[in-house]
């Protein structure tokens, strides 16, 4: 497909005339100054203080030269329209990729990579949001069900059942009969006296 790029390059139009049409582009010399078109005008003076001409040497008379091909050897201006016919030449041996490849040294078509990054999807990912301390580690975080970790520890049966009879290597819990007769004594006589202070107190407070 062929468009219309427009000039590319500067147009040399000779000694201004107030009847001519000119182009953005277009340079005209004017009272011994060089000037080029800033905006498409007629019948506009050029003025280095103009919104249409911007002035690109000043006091000089010279003639440009221009050349009709294009020649590597040359230093002199070439006209536009052979800039555009080498441009619209070179337009067919381009060969444009649809879509992004890894091996391809092809240009991609915007449409092409407007696809790809639509595809990849998007998201407001920025360090300055997730780690706003800047001290490497994320703000916060979805909570995430202990059934969809992956590499999870392994943990015993009684840290998540809280029950005593799932705990391995329990002590053994002894009984009042496993005492010593000296040890047997000293509980029942404690037990006694226990029981003698709440009686003085049962009887202080029915005094009261």
């Amino acid at each position: 497909m062929r468009k219309d790029i427009g000039k590319v390059a500067l147009l040399p139009r000779g000694e201004w005339d107030i009847s001519t049409n000119y182009e953005v582009l277009d340079v005209v010399t004017y009272n011994n100054d060089v000037y080029v078109a800033w905006n498409n005008s007629t019948g506009q003076t050029p003025s280095n203080n103009s919104n249409y001409w911007k002035r690109m040497i000043k006091g000089a008379d010279i003639t440009l030269s221009v050349d009709t091909e294009l020649n590597s050897e040359s230093t002199n201006a070439v006209e536009n329209r052979v800039i555009y016919a080498a441009l619209q030449d070179k337009q067919g041996l381009l060969t444009f990729d649809s879509t992004p490849t890894s091996g391809s040294n092809n240009p991609v078509t915007s449409g092409g990579v407007f696809a790809a990054i639509s595809n990849a999807g998007g998201g407001d990912m920025l360090k300055s949001l997730y780690d706003s301390n800047d001290n490497g580690i994320v703000d916060s975080a979805e909570s995430v069900p202990w059934n969809g970790v992956q590499d999870k520890p392994n943990f015993a049966t009684v840290a998540t059942s809280g029950s005593y009879a799932d705990l391995s290597d329990q002590p053994a819990i002894g009984t009042i009969s496993d005492l010593q007769t000296t040890d047997k004594s000293n509980i029942v006589a404690a037990i006694n006296e226990l029981h003698e202070i709440l009686d003085d107190l049962t009887t202080l407070l029915s005094e009261v």
